[in-house]
């Protein structure tokens, strides 16, 4: 696999430098034809009245008082009329731009940056079209520039296509449902329609030019078969490189040079351009994004609230743009290839995917299937000035400028087991619900109260089952948690029935197979047992069942912690030890099959009534780490497939990357496990970086030293120290199993003034507990910092 990955960079590496080879003839092209032909005289026709449009220049506008204003194809500024070309009877568009209604800045900008360069389009396309070359280029066609001396305005003259409207009239009619046009936005055309569309902005790109207001309503396109696209509307544009001195342009003004536009129409722009001095290379990419957005959801995550009150700011500084795309219900909503590639766009501009990536990506095919999302590498940019060679080796990936902050090309051979995870089948079909009964001897007791084993259960949903195996004629009492298939984003879908069903399966089965040995194992004593998963097979209503043991006389660490008035029986510290080294077992055991939990919390962590013996429950977000098949690691996408962010304090810093390796997440969350056990609190704020966490830690150290409520053994904080590190430098489970088990916490002797009777318990230690006046009914949902 990693001569693939290799393989696959070289050729990148190539396609780079023939493009660089093509930037280089465009700067050229682009120089010349600023110092011969950018005058007005060279290229721009001047009239004194509007009559000689028609008498010298042989246009003619439609309806002289109306202009016959086109509805559907207007842009933000100024709207496109009917026109005729009379020496060769043809419809044209004509805009009519009047630069003394602008602002000063903005005047200043369109006459010496933004007609430049749209002179500059209508030169290469003169030459495109006198090499034939034109169906190569999709830009607006600029026919004529006529400057009328007196009132110092410009008429803009450009070709129509036929059957065309705008793509903002598009996603109004594709949102409306009473919408009864022919007309379908398939995924097929909408990837031809984002095709064309990186390949009109990459040949700007090329030509150091930034479009800057690359909008639905700057787009338009023709419904019928050919279904082609042009982008109109270049009053923002402008260079962004210089072919001169060969540097960036950093553009003086936020956002765009007009001051009087609207806020609502600013939010196809991303972050960088709401700063001083910015560069606007990468600009084009993610309004590229929200055209996306549009089209899929039919709501861009960015527009301002227009009800806040506070329109004209915002934008300002406090405005996160990829905060507000991580937690927005568009991204949750969306399938996986589109999600993935948003989450490549919707990045730093130092990070983001660029145009010349885009065009060529996989998930842009016209029949992209999740097959080729499991196999496809993850993203990362390239930076031709930091690469030497063509024939770089694995550490030469690593240090180009890459998206991750690393990428990980080998890992460990696991357990031969793992291949057997592959291929269990995760779930059985059934009809409905009658046949679990009837043929399948599983019953949902609907009606049966929880007594006291709803003490169990905090942030979990169950329901009471019965089951009756084979072999065995006594029913069984059990559990069993629904999941209304219809209504679960698609990820999370994924992850059930691809993943962590046949995970919870293969360990069921285990367990069997002991249970016959009549042997004991970590298997059979630490995992929350599943004891079958199924799913109805009706489209209407499609639920996926999973029936578990029973958690009889069982509590979860949360709810035995949370109830600060029964702290005189809370676990010991030499309990808590006990507790926790089986939980490292069974830690140690997922990875040494290439399994990651991913969702160690207190809530999931079921304890015995005498604090001997702990199970790991809520395997539901459990995936692998590793592909056995192909020897590749499977790289996780940005948090868990559950989408709920406000539980995840328990998750390291990388799992907030746009994908990341899981192989060292447990750990983390062991480490805050261990820390809630030890003084009720967790100091990690999410989504965190590896530098906020790091803050985050070392505040709470320092609190912990003039607090005794948050008093921790010297021997136990520097456990957490080593857990608590970048996933690189983190503690791998096999020596952090060594240590713990290692540890004399009889001797724990510092601070015994503060906590005297440490040894015996930690009743003493702790002062703050998670929330001693929530119920046990309002399902405790995360540990609070």
């Amino acid at each position: 696999m990693s001569e693939e990955i290799i393989n696959d960079h070289s050729r990148r590496i190539v396609d780079l430098k023939l493009r660089d080879v093509l930037i280089k003839e465009q700067q050229k092209r682009l120089k010349n034809f600023i110092t011969t032909q950018s005058t007005v005289a060279s290229g721009d026709a001047e009239i004194n009245a509007e009559e000689e449009l028609k008498s010298r220049l042989y246009y003619h506008l439609k309806s002289r008082e109306e202009y016959s204003m086109v509805g559907h194809l207007n842009t933000v500024y100024s709207r496109l009329y009917m026109a005729q070309q009379q020496r060769r009877p043809m419809k044209i568009y004509c805009r009519i731009v009047h630069p003394d209604r602008m602002t000063e800045s903005f005047r200043q900008h369109w006459l010496q940056e933004s007609l430049l360069i749209m002179r500059f389009i209508r030169h290469q396309q003169q030459q495109q079209q006198q090499q034939a070359q034109m169906n190569e280029q999709r830009l607006h066609r600029l026919l004529s520039i006529v400057h009328h001396a007196d009132d110092d305005r410009y008429y803009l003259f450009m070709e129509r296509i036929s059957l065309s409207t705008s793509l903002s009239h598009v996603i109004c009619n594709h949102n409306d449902a009473n919408d009864e046009s022919p007309f379908r936005l398939t995924n097929v055309i909408l990837k031809q329609w984002l095709l064309q569309l990186c390949l009109i902005i990459e040949s700007l790109n090329v030509s150091g030019i930034a479009h800057r207001f690359i909008r639905p309503e700057n787009i338009l396109v023709n419904l019928s078969g050919n279904h082609r696209i042009l982008v109109t509307g270049f009053d923002m544009a402008c260079f962004f490189h210089s072919y001169e001195t060969d540097q960036p342009i950093l553009q003086p003004k936020r956002a765009l040079p007009n001051d009087a536009i609207e806020d609502y129409l600013l939010d196809h722009l991303p972050p960088e351009c709401f700063l001083d001095h910015y560069d606007a290379c990468n600009v084009d990419v993610w309004s590229i994004g929200t055209i996306i957005c549009l089209l899929k959801t039919g709501n861009n995550p960015f527009s301002p609230n227009v009800n806040n009150g506070n329109v004209n700011s915002c934008y300002g500084d406090d405005y996160n743009h990829l905060n507000i795309w991580r937690s927005c219900w568009e991204r949750r909503t969306m399938t996986e290839e589109w999600r993935t590639l948003l989450d490549d766009i919707f990045q730093e501009s130092d990070y983001r995917m660029t145009v010349f990536d885009l065009k060529s990506d996989q998930r842009l095919l016209p029949h992209a299937d999740l097959s080729m999302l499991k196999t496809k590498k993850p993203y990362y940019r390239i930076d031709l000035k930091k690469v030497s060679d063509i024939n770089v080796n694995e550490k030469e990936i690593k240090k180009t400028g890459a998206v991750l902050s690393k990428i990980q090309l080998a890992y460990p051979e696991f357990a031969a087991a793992t291949r057997s995870i592959f291929t269990t089948q995760s779930h059985q079909q059934i009809e409905n619900e009658q046949q679990l009964f009837q043929e399948k001897h599983f019953r949902i007791e609907r009606n049966q109260s929880f007594t006291e084993e709803f003490n169990a259960f905090i942030n979990d949903y169950y329901l009471r089952s019965s089951y009756r195996l084979e072999d065995i004629d006594s029913w069984e009492t059990g559990l069993v948690k629904i999941f209304s298939m219809n209504h679960l984003p698609n990820r999370h879908k994924n992850i059930l029935l691809n993943e962590s069903g046949k995970i919870m399966k293969y360990l069921s089965g285990q367990m069997m197979k002991q249970e016959k040995e009549c042997s004991i194992s970590i298997v059979t004593n630490h995992i929350h047992r599943l004891i079958e998963i199924f799913r109805t097979t009706t489209t209407e209503r499609s639920h996926l069942f999973l029936f578990y043991e029973s958690l009889f006389g069982n509590r979860s660490l949360a709810n035995i912690f949370s109830s600060t008035e029964c702290r005189s029986i809370w676990p010991s510290i030499i309990q808590i030890k006990q507790l926790l080294l089986q939980l490292l077992d069974v830690i140690d055991y997922l990875s040494r099959h290439a399994i990651s939990h991913r969702y160690i919390r207190p809530e999931y962590i079921y304890v015995d009534n005498h604090y001997t013996n702990m199970k790991l429950g809520h395997f539901e977000m459990a995936c692998f780490v590793w592909n056995p098949l192909d020897r590749r690691p499977t790289l996780r996408h940005r948090g868990l497939q559950d989408e709920r962010e406000h539980v995840w304090n328990h998750l390291p810093p990388e799992c907030f990357n746009i994908k990341y390796d899981s192989f060292m997440v447990d750990v983390w969350s062991f480490g805050t496990v261990l820390l809630y056990c030890l003084v009720q609190k967790n100091p990690f704020n999410v989504p965190h970086s590896d530098q906020q966490a790091e803050i985050s830690w070392s505040t709470f150290k320092q609190q912990q030293k003039h607090s005794s409520s948050l008093y921790i053994p010297t021997v136990l904080l520097t456990i957490l120290n080593l857990i608590f590190q970048p996933s690189d430098a983190r503690i791998k489970i096999t020596d952090l199993k060594r240590r713990f088990s290692s540890l004399n916490l009889m001797v724990t002797t510092d601070r015994k003034k503060k906590s005297p009777s440490l040894i015996s318990s930690l009743s003493t230690a702790a002062a703050t507990s998670l929330n001693s006046n929530i119920s046990k009914l309002s399902r405790i949902s995360r540990w609070k910092p």
